[in-house]
């Protein structure tokens, strides 16, 4: 399953206009509270989670196999 974050009663979206969801039932919950917490203006700054969550959705699920494939080359180079 998943959770969609609703403001004012509509799905929120990302900034690239895909619908804001995520798997657990805690991060709608932390995400929701990040919102709540926005009073007279909303702060992207003080949003992080909404901004990692954002990113995840936008970039990484759309370009996942360029971004595994740029990790992937120093692989052999770099000390663990």
């Amino acid at each position: 399953g998943a959770y969609a974050i609703t403001l004012d009663g509509r799905m929120m979206k990302t900034p690239l206009g895909s619908v804001l969801m995520v798997k657990t039932q805690a991060l709608a919950q932390a995400l929701q509270e990040e919102w709540a917490a926005q009073v007279n203006e909303i702060v992207p700054a003080s949003m992080p989670l909404t901004q990692i969550v954002s990113t995840q959705i936008d970039q990484v699920l759309q370009q996942r196999a360029v971004m595994s494939a740029a990790i992937l080359k120093y692989l052999d180079t770099d000390l663990l």
